[in-house]
């Protein structure tokens, strides 16, 4: 145990060194623990506990097996690394990923120890009621454990104000529990210790941090004292022990006054009261002694003292000495706040002291006040040396005219509500409260309300605590929001000597901000002394009116505003900063601020704190700001506080020049020419042009401004030589906005660098224009399992881009929503939309809806919403549905389905868009002057690539290829559109190649590094434009493609190219010339061939798939070549129209060559059949035919017409189409069952004799026996027709009915000739001649197409 003491402060209790060291001991007098007083920094205090355990914070740990370390930089709420100590934690993914620790003993003892403390994650089930899992222990590569987890205890819910044990949508708080065990031997200095995961339960786990001490001997049991054992108590057995622990002690109350529980686990099946006075209750250790709770059940457990409501005497429970036992339960609900299953409540009165207890998993650990019976107070009651966690509410809580107590050297973390709090409520005429005491205690991990937390009373004394990872909570938390006497007889409370380490949130529960230290209403008579704040992410001070009489004397803030993040409760929106004062009622002196960023949104002209722009109030504060570069060290939580932490590695260092050397910028796709919406990173280079070294330590930071506003900052802190440069880049991007912009970097802006030799170089200024993008409509994410609301844009719908916007106009707010899911919305229930300026979720001039949306929304499709209703303008008070501008910076924000009416959709947590109003604005304004960004670190400003639609393009010698495919872009229904050009960097290029791979990239390669569409999985079909020459080998290999158009410039299909697609059917048109091996192999799909293309003989197995039913050849010359294996000689095709040189190949076995049906489809004849009448008068470029059997030509004749009547078959000709090419829009007049439908402007009949896409809304395809509107882009195959057709308003019919007398299969038939012998026979659709037909259908027979 030297360790132990070593570490221990010279003054922690002056009782008895057996019950500290817990050792064999007789009871003590409870009056005889003493806590020591505060200690300043500069008397060497310490501040946090003292405690024997190492920690190994997830940051140090050896990752192996895939192991990740994830962090949360910005406190993101729904980041769980946000919960995690210094927001990171190792992520172990499945079996084999690890953490590993070198572990090292502390000042003189011998062993690191063999007792350990995990904290760790694991996810929840969908119930909330957890599930189980594992993670194994290796020492020196030796497996050597294997700990059990359970997520029962973890994850409360935070859609509102208050929890929920099962998922509804909000924050997941409670993400991290704590496992303790024992190793079977003592790890010693230097022995590695992992944690591994074998993949158990197939979850992901993850790892915080580990803690590891020595563990004593067990306590023996003292001489003359009760055991529960004498009372028929058990250990281990699962049996419930309840009655023996009660018997034992009223047993000790009557004689020895000493009560043991020895070593094991015990059962209690329901509440432990406890009657006594002067009695001892110790267990054998913190690791030996289990006290386990078994209900689940509200009052189903805990210790309750002195409750005269439970049968024994009111008050009964003076002068307790409870320690040295661990402590559990079976609860994880609050049942709506009225759990009552506290590990500790009720009163323990006359000095009572609870000691070196470890407890978890109740509603609170401690909650000391009488509810029942006589005013009972527990008064003088005192809280050592525990450890107090993972409660769902508050640590320790003193209550109900609780005075004089303390709560000292504790561990206090990981609870869901106050660490530790005052609330001297008057229930039952109670008096107020004074005089309490939290000191020396480590707070830490608190995810609701405050860190330590006074809601009134008078002369308590808080000091020398460490508070740090607070999440959702403050640190220091002061107001009157409960009931009670609150402040009214305080005649003074003081805080001293308090360290804070990452505390407070931008959004508690309540979706308040909360600062590190934070007070409110009606506080008052507060003292603050040697105040240390460290790394506050958002607001380090808030003080809001209502506080009164409140001094801070000697406040240092070392680094604040780190996110950067806005602040919007009941404020206008601002950066977070330093601090937010209200008035001048709350004084400080001596106050120190470094390190605290920069106003981002840039309607602030006192940051860093926030005053509405008061600048007297901002002054009165006389702080001294030490600039962003300032150097200081954090410290440790039980180590000694120092009293000046802030360095200054600039004090030397003389006759250096910083230059903003370069600035440059691109978006996602490497471009630095900017549309709309894009997702821009600004970076440079900064050079020392001295002869002077910059040295490590001595930070300067790097802001960049766009118009004004800050975008972003970066610090450096490694130094910089003597003449070399150093390149920065913004960790975050900005979203481009249309219009002239002016970029600023500069170092240093905010503070002069001490002996620069010139200020003059330390800018650089950049000027560019953000063009608008396509669509105007911003990009959403396409997800699965359901329907997702998004908000796409939000604008301002009665202006224009161009318009100004002055103070006052009325502004009339617009978004477009998009459901990115893959689900439709049905019609019918509203999809309401909120409209919210500066956050304000209320009152008026602040929020306007448009709640009338009911018409549903499918999967991937938009709607435009105005707002038509809100809470009224703030100087009509009506339901107006405009805001009124306000003058200065201002965030709307565009709130999809805010009333929550559509409870399934797959994230809840993306209904939000914001845009920034700064009011007045000129409207949008492009630069006719700007610049070109820097060449930083040799790169070409002229950028080889870019990504269009989903399809990855770079440029080669003078024109443009396809490379790949971008996942998350990639189009949602599969079909790639390839561009005909592309613009990259500053000129467009032509298209005229898709790339191809090579097989030795194949093995495991991403389909960009092998073939531009290699593997894949989201391509269903793709769209050539006129100009692509050639595909490349391999380069749909694997792809789940189903279907092209192979455009009239393409020459070249490159070997393999096709292979193992899921191609039906492959038509080469006439300017194909090259055909490589194995182009189409191995597509169990493909069943039909038309070769048309421009090769003479066929190369190797280029055709050899499985189910290749049928072959039609169009060229009039021989084909006499064919390769090895070109069909699957397995299942070899019918051949149609041979070429003259195919003769030979029946001696080679291809027997089944037809020699009857000829096909010509460069007639371009397409067979339809209208149920309307169809008019081809005056048209240019179709023509229409009847078609007859001519009995002496024995052949059909085509008769040409202008009208067809409704429901007879017809062929169209397309002409002036080349074999292979495109097809032209023609202007037939469509009419409806013979009524003239001039008005139908723009119907149109179309033709193509290729695979055609199309994509308009108005056009119709055929399925089902109809022509149906299209609601997706698609393709319609190859010799068939489809329709524009709108009605007499102008909008497109869901459908028209059409019926083919023909399916559309027999489309690639155009003409037949039947031989004179063979006239009775009868042929199908696709040329095959058969005897008779077996099957219903449409056959030819003598020429003519009959119904069977």
């Amino acid at each position: 145990m030297n360790k132990f003491l070593n570490v221990m402060r010279d003054v922690v209790l002056t009782m008895a060194l057996g019950s500290l060291l817990q050792a064999q001991a007789s009871v003590a007098d409870a009056r005889e623990f003493q806590i020591p007083g505060p200690k300043a920094p500069k008397d060497k205090g310490i501040a946090g506990a003292a405690v024997p355990y190492v920690r190994y914070d997830s940051q140090k740990a050896s990752l192996g097996g895939g192991a990740t370390l994830k962090t949360s930089a910005m406190m993101d709420r729904f980041n769980i690394a946000s919960q995690a100590s210094e927001q990171s934690y190792v992520e172990l993914p499945g079996n084999g990923a690890s953490a590993e620790w070198i572990v090292h003993v502390i000042e003189d003892a011998n062993v690191v120890g063999r007792g350990v403390t995990m904290r760790f994650t694991m996810p929840d089930t969908g119930d909330g009621m957890g599930q189980k899992g594992s993670l194994d222990v290796y020492v020196n590569g030796n497996k050597v454990k294997t700990v059990d987890l359970n997520s029962y205890w973890m994850w409360q819910y935070f859609a509102s104000g208050n929890p929920s044990d099962a998922p509804d949508g909000g924050v997941g708080c409670f993400a991290f529990d704590e496992v303790h065990f024992l190793l079977d031997e003592p790890l010693k200095e230097g022995d590695r210790i992992k944690i591994q995961s074998s993949g158990a339960n197939g979850l992901t786990y993850g790892v915080d941090f580990l803690e590891i001490e020595d563990v004593v001997n067990p306590i023996v049991r003292p001489s003359g004292a009760v055991s529960v054992t004498d009372f028929g108590a058990c250990p281990d057995d699962g049996k419930d022990d309840l009655a023996a622990f009660v018997a034992a002690v009223k047993a000790a109350d009557a004689g020895s006054k000493v009560v043991y529980i020895p070593r094991g686990t015990w059962h209690l099946s329901g509440m432990w009261n406890i009657y006594c006075k002067d009695v001892k209750i110790t267990g054998a250790g913190i690791w030996y002694t289990n006290i386990q709770f078994t209900s689940d059940k509200a009052f189903g457990g805990g210790i309750s003292g002195g409750n005269g409501s439970n049968g024994g005497a009111d008050g009964y429970c003076k002068n307790l000495e409870f320690c040295n036992m661990y402590i559990n339960s079976n609860l994880r609900s609050r049942y709506n706040q009225q759990a009552v299953y506290k590990c500790f409540m009720d009163v323990f009165c006359d000095g009572s002291v609870i000691h070196d207890v470890w407890e978890e998993h109740f509603e609170t650990g401690f909650w000391f006040g009488d509810y029942n019976g006589a005013m009972d107070y527990s008064d003088g009651v005192k809280v050592i040396n525990c450890r107090i966690r993972n409660n769902l509410a508050d640590g320790v809580n003193f209550c109900q005219g609780t005075s004089n107590a303390a709560v000292y050297n504790c561990s206090i973390r990981n609870n869901g509500d106050d660490g530790l709090a005052c609330w001297n409520n008057s229930y039952m005429n109670a008096k107020d409260e004074e005089n309490n005491v939290f000191a020396y205690n480590t707070i830490e991990f608190i995810w609701r309300a405050g860190g330590i937390a006074l809601y009134g009373g008078s002369g308590h004394h808080v000091y020398n605590n460490y508070i740090r990872d607070m999440f959702m909570a403050a640190g220091i938390h002061l107001n009157t929001t409960f009931d009670g006497y609150k402040f009214s007889n305080n005649k003074g409370i003081t805080f001293e000597n308090n360290i804070l380490v990452r505390c407070g949130t931008n959004a508690d529960s309540w979706n308040e901000d909360l600062a590190a230290v934070d007070l409110k209403q009606d506080v008052k008579n507060i003292t603050f002394r040697n105040t240390q704040i460290y790394d506050s992410p958002f607001d380090a001070v808030r003080t809001m009116t209502g506080p009164s009489n409140v001094v801070f004397y000697d406040t240092q803030i070392l680094g604040t505003g780190l996110t950067g993040e806005d602040i919007t409760y009941s404020c206008v929106g601002h950066t977070c900063g330093a601090m937010r004062i209200a008035d001048k009622n709350v004084k400080f002196n001596g106050l120190k601020i470094a390190n605290y960023g920069s106003d981002k949104k840039g309607n602030n002209s006192t940051y860093p704190f926030w005053t509405d722009n008061n600048k007297d109030l901002a002054q009165s504060l006389g702080a001294e700001l030490l600039g962003n570069n300032a150097s200081y060290v954090v410290p440790e939580a039980g180590k000694v506080i120092l009293p000046d932490p802030v360095v200054d590695p600039w004090e030397n260092v003389k006759g250096y020049d910083l230059e903003l050397k370069e600035l440059s910028w691109r978006n996602q796709n490497a471009e630095y020419n900017l549309q709309e919406g894009d997702q821009v990173v600004l970076y440079g280079k900064i050079k020392n042009n001295s002869d002077i070294d910059i040295p490590e330590k001595a930070n300067f930071t790097v802001v960049v401004n766009i118009d004004g506003v800050s975008k972003g900052s970066v610090t450096i802190s490694d130094g910089l030589k003597a003449h070399e440069s150093v390149d920065f880049k913004l960790a975050s991007s900005w979203e481009s906005v249309k219009g002239g912009h002016v970029a600023v970097a500069t170092v240093c802006p905010d503070t002069d660098l001490k002996n620069e030799l010139t200020e003059d170089n330390n800018s650089r200024t950049k000027r560019f224009n953000v063009s608008a993008s396509a669509d105007d409509i911003n990009k959403f994410t396409p997800v699965t399992g359901g329907y997702d609301l998004v908000v796409t844009k939000v604008f301002v719908s009665n202006k224009k881009e161009e318009d100004a916007i002055n103070t006052g106009d009325h502004l009339v707010m617009g978004a477009v929503i998009a459901n990115a899911g893959d689900k439709d919305i049905p019609a019918g229930t509203k999809i309401g939309l909120q409209f919210q300026m500066d956050g304000k979720t209320y009152g008026t001039g602040f929020i306007t809806w448009c709640d009338t949306f009911k018409d549903g929304l499918k999967s991937h499709a938009t709607a435009t919403l105005i707002a038509n209703g809100g809470g009224g303008s703030v100087t009509t008070g009506g339901a107006d549905n405009y805001f009124i501008a306000p003058e200065g910076s201002h965030t709307i924000t565009a709130w999809i389905d805010d009333t929550n009416d559509w409870k399934e959709e797959v994230d809840e947590n993306n209904n939000k868009k914001d845009i920034t109003l700064i009011i007045p604005f000129g409207g949008v304004k492009y630069l006719t002057e700007t610049d070109l960004p820097d060449d930083v670190s040799g790169e070409n400003p002229v950028v080889k690539s870019t990504i269009v639609n989903g399809i990855k393009y770079e440029i080669v010698n003078d024109y443009a290829q396809v490379v790949g495919w971008d996942e998350l872009t990639f189009p949602a229904n599969g079909i790639a559109v390839i561009e005909k050009s592309v613009k990259i960097g500053a000129n467009y290029y032509d298209v005229k190649r898709i790339v191809g791979g090579y097989d030795d990239k194949l093995s495991g390669s991403k389909c960009d590094e092998a073939g531009a569409f290699y593997s894949c999985s989201k391509i269903k079909g793709i769209v050539l434009p006129d100009g692509i020459e050639a595909i490349g080998d391999h380069a749909f290999k694997n792809a789940s493609i189903e279907y092209f158009n192979l455009s009239g410039s393409l020459s070249t299909i490159g070997a393999w190219a096709f292979e193992n697609t899921q191609l039906t059917n492959v038509t080469l048109p006439w300017t194909i010339t090259n055909v490589g091996e194995g182009a189409f192999y191995n597509i169990p799909t493909l069943t039909t061939v038309v070769w048309t293309a421009n090769v003479w003989s066929f190369p190797n197995m280029v055709f050899n798939s499985p189910n290749v039913k049928d072959v039609y050849f169009t060229l009039p010359y021989s084909i006499s070549e064919k390769g090895d294996w070109t069909w699957n000689n397995n299942a070899l095709p019918r051949f149609h129209t041979r070429p003259a040189g195919i003769e030979s190949w029946k001696s080679a076995g291809y027997e089944n060559i037809d020699d009857q049906v000829i096909i010509k489809p460069e007639e371009n004849l397409v067979p339809c059949s209208f149920n309307f009448d169809v008019d081809f008068t005056d048209v240019t470029g179709i023509s229409a035919y009847k078609g007859a059997y001519d009995e002496g030509k024995g052949a059909v004749v085509l008769t040409k017409v202008n009208k067809i009547g409704a429901q007879n078959g017809f062929l169209v000709r397309v002409n002036d189409v080349s074999v292979g090419g495109y097809s032209k829009e023609y202007a037939a007049r469509i009419l409806d069952n013979g009524d003239d439908c001039d008005s139908f402007e723009g119907n149109s009949i179309w033709a193509s004799t290729t695979p055609t896409y199309i994509t308009d809304e108005n056009q119709y395809y055929f399925a089902n026996g109809c022509f149906n509107r299209l609601t997706e882009p698609r393709f319609v195959p190859g010799m068939n027709a489809w329709l524009n057709l709108y009605d007499k308003a102008g909008t497109a019919k869901d459908a028209l009915g059409f019926d083919f007398l023909a399916p559309p299969s027999s489309t690639g038939i155009h003409s037949v000739q039947v031989d004179n012998n063979e006239s009775t026979a009868y042929y199908t659709l696709s040329g095959v001649k058969i005897a008779k037909p077996t099957t219903k259908g449409v056959y030819i027979y003598k020429g003519k197409k009959v119904v069977f």
